[in-house]
């Protein structure tokens, strides 16, 4: 057993360490007074008892000037942080910064042994930590069980089709992007273009569906000017899905995109240059979309679905509605579209 107060100050009875550092092998209750009472006792106790009104009067003193500056200051603010000393003691530290003469300054407040307010919140530190430890760093992908998002995503493409390929071929010819090269390669094939165009283009008034002219169009592309599907020709493939309503516009641009993907191609396999033709015939076709625009009656059409979910057993679950931002110019069809669960 050892006296904490006779250690910290090192005082024993002359050349006797018996409470200081060998320790006292007695646990009797007079052995104990008797020490307590002796003099070198008491005076580390006495020294104990004035250093700790020294320095908690140096702390008042300091406190209070702190607070006096805090007081005439116009902006301050006060910050709490969990601290533990070398003996694993945890403790609170209160700092306080605050302006003085346009310079901010921090100084040391108090410290609490406990916080008598539970605190919910964390520090700027910590919230730092849990955002950048928990943060989405990747995006996620869309899976094949959202349908309703792939179709969205199409849609999309659809009307950034032009701009996605330009994009990707400058990526892939100035910085030497492999990923963009080989996502270049995937959306300028014919049947991805065929696919995009006419599996997702809606059904139309009684006219009838004329994706069938765009797949045409996509197919003798894609086998005769051998797979080269550029900017221009997927110009072509927007314009006549603009003009898939009107039965007149649709065969005129679809008969001259024939003939010049025709011409061209024997002109290339002929004579090896059918590039010149080609683009003349691009110039032809993009001339006569402007001038069937203003005497076409065409419209763009906007589905509004009712997509209506079963489970296993064909108990109807939810019915959902998709409906497009339109005008009041354009006309609505409405169809009916049954999904199974399971299936897109």
């Amino acid at each position: 057993m050892f006296c904490a107060m006779c250690s910290k100050s090192k005082q024993h009875p002359g050349d006797s360490e018996i409470w200081t550092k060998t320790g006292c092998t007695s646990n009797r209750e007079d052995v104990i007074r008797n020490h307590e009472r002796t003099s070198f006792h008491q005076i580390a106790v006495n020294e104990e008892r004035d250093s700790l009104i020294s320095k908690t009067t140096g702390g008042e003193f300091r406190r209070e000037d702190v607070v006096k500056k805090v007081g005439e200051s116009s902006f301050y603010s006060i910050l709490i942080d969990e601290t533990t000393d070398i003996s694993l003691l945890q403790l609170v530290i209160v700092y306080v910064k605050f302006m003085v003469e346009e310079e901010s300054q921090i100084k040391f407040l108090a410290m609490e042994d406990e916080s008598s307010l539970p605190t919910s919140n964390h520090c700027v530190d910590d919230k730092l930590a849990l955002a950048v430890r928990h943060s989405n760093t990747k995006i996620k992908t869309t899976k094949t069980a959202r349908w309703l998002s792939q179709n969205k995503a199409c849609e999309t493409l659809r009307q950034i089709l032009q701009s996605v390929v330009m994009s990707l071929v400058r990526e892939a010819n100035k910085r030497y992007d492999s990923l963009a090269l080989g996502q270049a390669k995937n959306v300028q094939p014919g049947q991805f273009i065929t696919v995009l165009y006419s599996k997702m283009s809606s059904k139309k008034e009684p006219g009838g569906d004329w994706g069938w002219i765009i797949t045409l169009a996509c197919f003798i592309e894609h086998i005769l000017y051998i797979g080269s599907i550029n900017t221009m020709g997927i110009y072509h493939v927007y314009i006549m899905n603009e003009f898939n309503e009107d039965i007149t516009a649709v065969t005129v641009i679809g008969a001259l995109y024939i003939s010049v993907s025709v011409s061209g191609a024997f002109l290339r396999e002929t004579t090896g240059s059918g590039d010149i033709p080609y683009f003349i015939g691009c110039a032809i076709l993009c001339v006569s979309a402007v001038i069937l625009i203003p005497f076409s009656n065409v419209k763009q059409t906007f589905k509004e679905q009712e997509i209506i979910i079963f489970d296993e057993t064909d108990f109807e679950l939810e019915k959902i509605k998709l409906t497009d931002d339109c005008n009041n110019e354009y006309k609505i069809n409405e169809s009916t579209c049954i999904c199974k669960k399971g299936n897109n």
